[in-house]
């Protein structure tokens, strides 16, 4: 016991105690600030690797802004083109059928055209023999008008049924009275044309 004491002359447990603890301490701060100083690296490397990206990121959006531009002027080309081939082909199957429309018209005109044509014809055949028949059987009759003393007051009597007629329809409007003065002008005056003509009356 007496040999340790011996040993330990000189040995002060305060100092001791107090150098270790600094070292300690020593020790935590450098431990700390070498954490520090890693994060701190690791923040930079951090913001550069961020930055990169996002620059990275700006190119490639502007690329593809660029690409997508270039992609949407080509589709627009092609819209352009083909509507614009769209209309073509569509205004040259309106013109073709404007042409067969045009074309079936005009059969159909011409059809009518040579239908109405042949029946006036017709029409008028008959009419004109009626009329030439009609004109043997009232060639007494028709004598008769043709002379001056019974043509000229039955000429008189129709211009003044029909002037009357006009008169009455200024005067108090279009009634059965009106009808039957029209008819009556109308009768006289085409039966004396009909003996002029009959007869060659100038």
């Amino acid at each position: 016991m007496f040999g340790w004491f011996k040993r330990n002359k000189g040995f002060e447990w305060h100092d001791y105690v107090r150098t270790t603890i600094l070292l300690r301490r020593q020790k935590r701060r450098e431990r700390l600030a070498e954490a520090g100083h890693a994060a701190a690296r690791g923040v930079k490397d951090a913001g550069r690797r961020g930055a990169a990206a996002s620059i990275e990121g700006v190119q490639g959006l502007g690329r593809g802004a660029v690409a997508a531009n270039q992609q949407g002027a080509a589709m627009s080309v092609a819209g352009a083109s083909a509507a614009r081939e769209k209309v073509r082909t569509g205004l040259a199957h309106l013109w073709a059928g404007l042409g067969v429309v045009g074309r079936s018209f005009g059969r159909s005109s011409a059809w009518l055209w040579a239908r109405t044509r042949a029946g006036s014809i017709r029409l008028g055949h008959m009419l004109v023999a009626g009329l030439a028949a009609g004109a043997k059987r009232l060639e007494p009759t028709f004598a008769m008008l043709r002379q001056p003393n019974i043509r000229a007051p039955l000429a008189i009597v129709g211009f003044a049924a029909i002037f009357g007629a006009v008169a009455r329809i200024l005067a108090m409007g279009f009634d059965f009275d009106v009808v039957i003065a029209m008819l009556i002008g109308l009768v006289i005056l085409g039966l004396l044309f009909m003996a002029r003509l009959s007869g060659g009356v100038g």
